[in-house]
């Protein structure tokens, strides 16, 4: 069942209007992502078949020994998120900001994600 357009955050307005817009596919898949305070999460999914195909969090790029501000952790999630993406032999993907601005972490997530050579 499905919302009234009266009951929709702005968020989640947002969220539809830039999802209306993309599909992903097995050759070029969409790298959706979710920022909260702490950390960034990151999802490579396959919407003609409607399967995910790996997603990565950024505790699992933490180390307890260097601490690291949220851009560089986001960072680090672009540069493994570019190396998975490259072993599964996916050059190019398209970008799923969601209703986040594109600014911050998740500007630099695409940078870095371009400068490791994947086609965005």
């Amino acid at each position: 069942m499905t919302q009234a357009f009266h009951q929709l955050t702005r968020n989640q307005i947002r969220q539809r209007r830039v999802r209306a817009k993309l599909c992903g596919t097995a050759g070029r898949p969409r790298i959706s992502v979710l920022r909260s305070n702490k950390n960034f999460q990151v999802q490579v999914i396959d919407d003609e078949a409607q399967k995910t195909l790996f997603g990565l969090h950024s505790k699992t790029q933490r180390s307890a020994k260097e601490p690291a501000t949220k851009t560089q952790l986001s960072n680090k999630l672009a540069v493994a998120v570019a190396a998975e993406l490259k072993n599964r032999k996916i050059p190019a993907a398209i970008f799923d900001r969601g209703q986040y601005p594109y600014l911050g972490r998740i500007r630099e997530f695409v940078q870095t994600l371009r400068t490791e050579g994947i086609t965005i």
